[in-house]
């Protein structure tokens, strides 16, 4: 368990803790135009969608079963996808 960073010439994040548990933070270096970000059950539902208009991003993730999560970070040039997993 710990912290993980992502970090490329686009973009730059890091996630407290992967595995998460009840809380999911999303720290973000950068804000992109028109950026944002969506997380997805390993089903392919959507269980959070907004647009990033600020650099952190705290989660309440009680209610979500444990499993597998995709984060997918959209912006205008560019789509990336990031697995989470939820204990």
């Amino acid at each position: 368990m710990g912290e993980v960073e992502i970090n490329d010439a686009k973009s730059f994040m890091k996630i407290n803790q992967n595995p998460f548990q009840n809380k999911l933070v999303i720290e973000f270096n950068q804000i992109e135009q028109n950026a944002a970000i969506q997380i997805c059950d390993y089903l392919g539902r959507i269980v959070y969608q907004s647009k990033i208009s600020n650099k952190l991003v705290e989660l309440n993730t009680s209610e979500w079963l444990n499993g597998i999560y995709f984060i997918e970070l959209i912006s205008d040039a560019d789509r990336k996808y990031f697995k989470l997993i939820k204990n």
